[in-house]
């Protein structure tokens, strides 16, 4: 197998250039790159580069379990591979200027391969710098810039980290010239995560870090300077965020939530607390001044229903002339989804930020906490998460199912909302942080006893009896009872939930084997009995 990759890079060898650009070649050449690097299939940064969105998801009955296992893990490759993947990097990019480089960048098929062949590049020299010596002589000096300068990260910004400081160097204006480019961003994102210490720094300080947090109101920008956040001390990201802050309304209103989320997780991560209170007060306020607030804004709760809008399309003369697009819907929904997570974020992080978020579902009326709990995947994920996270409000978890009692029918037959009612029962009835009380639990219960017949004639309805263990309600309500009031974690809930009781073969009378040694067993027992009677 291995001769058979080689002798496939020894036939396209002459072609490697104009494989780069071609719509075709250029996908079997990034194939052929992360099969020889040994990179996890299943990495959604690699199938981003080797297939389009709209690839058919073709699978085999029976082979999903064992290639996931293989496809998510580092795949083991001869040292051979290793010797190829230089080759290719030399040979693909050995007769492109500084000039072809910039326009392969912002070339649609061009640049995924570029990225591959820069993080493979980066990836190689992190291993090579690991098993060399370190020694600080002259002469490794020299060595060691030359060859940066032949690599493709120092043909892309030469001279770098030096180079930045001056605004009229090939190095800088080719991150200024990538930065505001749809396409180009995505190769600046490469090299922004993947660049060495030294060189980031460089970026950082002259180009990102003066100008962050305009970079960051912008649709293409945003996304390199998210990437630069995620790599930032805790003192550079107190930095940023304080130049950020006054730029929370511009965010929220324009819908840069990724921005948003960026900011709130990175500033959990470096625990800088001070941070944290500076936005959530930044986000308080661009949602109206108010926690309750915050989830309407982020979630679109405040918009008026599809159905209302409906209506009043019908009403308006010229409302056929007006459809709204398909480009229109998606990106409203994209906005949802972004926004969601950036509430999940939030709600992740324990303190204040959490108790904004929790005191923000509790004032929701039923009926948007229905909505909520249905409308999408993304939506419902938050009520789960909620019904997972510890409580920074006093009987959170009793107020958020409370309201959810009454809909508890619409929420069994719903694709998303059988998951909020799934996790109403495991959770547990008792305990600190999270507890949900026995008597909500039983009242939920007795309503999904009522729809028993409706819930058994659909997958919804089964999965949600099933879950609830409606059998053992139904036939044995001390043991149901025992086990709803069970205070340990999930896995270990279920591992003590009663299993109805199988049938015994061949009963005593059917005069069978098995009947004869129960009869004996039984016969001894009763000897034993008075035995000790006596």
């Amino acid at each position: 197998m291995e001769d058979l990759f080689l002798a496939t890079l020894d036939e396209l060898e002459e072609h490697l250039s104009f494989l780069l650009s071609d719509r075709y070649g250029s996908h079997a050449l990034r194939v052929l790159l992360v099969v020889l690097s040994g990179r996890p299939l299943d990495k959604v940064s690699t199938k981003s580069l080797l297939q389009s969105k709209k690839k058919e998801h073709i699978t085999v009955e029976g082979a999903a379990a064992f290639n996931s296992e293989l496809q998510s893990q580092q795949r083991a490759v001869p040292e051979s591979f290793g010797m190829a993947i230089n080759k290719i990097l030399t040979d693909s990019t050995a007769n492109l200027d500084p000039t072809a480089l910039r326009v392969l960048a912002k070339h649609p098929t061009g640049n995924p391969t570029l990225q591959l062949l820069l993080e493979l590049e980066l990836e190689q020299s992190a291993k090579s710098k690991k098993e060399s010596s370190k020694s600080k002589d002259k002469e490794a000096k020299e060595a060691e810039a030359a060859k940066y300068d032949a690599s493709l990260l120092g043909r892309l910004v030469p001279g770098a980290p030096a180079s930045f400081a001056d605004t009229t160097s090939p190095a800088c204006e080719f991150v200024n010239g990538m930065l505001y480019d749809p396409i180009g961003s995505r190769l600046l994102e490469t090299v922004i995560a993947h660049c060495p210490g030294k060189i980031f720094k460089g970026l950082q300080a002259n180009i990102f870090g003066p100008r962050i947090q305009s970079l960051l109101r912008n649709d293409i920008a945003c996304y390199p300077a998210i990437q630069v956040l995620n790599r930032l001390s805790k003192e550079d990201l107190d930095d940023a965020v304080e130049k950020s802050v006054p730029e929370m309304a511009t965010f929220v209103n324009k819908g840069r939530f990724n921005v948003v989320k960026a900011l709130f997780d990175r500033c959990n991560v470096r625990r800088a607390t001070d941070s944290l209170a500076a936005l959530l007060k930044a986000l308080t306020s661009a949602c109206g001044g108010d926690w309750k607030q915050i989830v309407p804004k982020l979630c679109a709760l405040n918009d008026p229903p599809k159905d209302d809008e409906d209506k009043d399309n019908k009403d308006d003369k010229d409302a056929k002339f007006q459809p709204e697009s398909a480009a229109a819907a998606k990106n409203k929904s994209a906005l949802l989804s972004h926004g969601c997570q950036v509430v999940t974020t939030i709600l992740a992080i324990p303190g204040p930020t959490s108790k904004a978020i929790q005191q923000s579902l509790v004032s929701l009326k039923p009926e948007k906490l229905l909505y909520l709990a249905t409308a999408s995947a993304a939506t419902s994920n938050i009520l789960v998460q909620a019904l997972q996270t510890p409580a920074a409000l006093p009987h959170f978890h009793k107020l958020l199912v409370s309201s959810l009692r009454p809909h508890v029918y619409d929420l069994a037959f719903s694709n998303h909302g059988n998951n909020v009612l799934n996790g109403i029962i495991t959770a547990p009835s008792k305990g600190e942080g999270i507890a949900v009380p026995f008597h909500l639990k039983e009242t939920i219960m007795a309503q999904l006893e009522e729809y028993e017949t409706d819930l058994r004639a659909s997958w919804l309805g089964r999965n949600v009896w099933r879950t609830w263990k409606g059998d053992l309600w139904s036939h044995r309500r001390h043991d149901w009872v025992r086990w709803a009031k069970e205070t340990d974690a999930e896995d270990v809930r279920l591992s003590k939930a009663p299993q109805p009781r199988k049938k015994e073969e061949g009963g005593a009378g059917d005069g069978g084997a098995n009947g004869s040694k129960l009869g004996e067993k039984k016969h001894k027992k009763e000897k034993e009995k008075r035995k000790v009677r006596e």
